[in-house]
């Protein structure tokens, strides 16, 4: 697996999902593209390892970056989550970044 640090954390690879559990996060907003909710499993187990980490996570999935911005300011209306995690293409990483730096909360 690799790890490349920018400021924020890229991980890649084999149980990239579980790496984002390993610092203890509670509270996550996971952003990803309707492909990736369709097509993969990867949503499925992002919500098993937060269970079995007794953390919430929250799910946001559009192809549309309007709405798609939309939906996610709903989201942080109702509750703060500790980090923003991104699941798909540079369109989905390119939102969280710009998510990140609209609301301070780290990706």
């Amino acid at each position: 697996m690799a790890v490349i640090q920018l400021p924020e954390y890229i991980y890649t690879g084999m149980d990239s999902i579980g790496r984002v559990f390993d610092n203890n996060y509670k509270n996550l907003l996971l952003l990803t593209d309707t492909e990736v909710e369709k097509s993969s499993s990867v949503v499925s187990a992002f919500f098993q390892k937060a269970q079995k980490h007794s953390a919430k996570a929250e799910h946001v999935a559009c192809n549309d970056p309007a709405e798609f911005f939309s939906l996610i300011q709903e989201k942080l209306v109702d509750e703060t989550p500790e980090i923003v995690v991104a699941l798909g293409d540079g369109k989905i990483i390119d939102c969280a970044m710009a998510v990140s730096s609209m609301s301070g909360i780290p990706y």
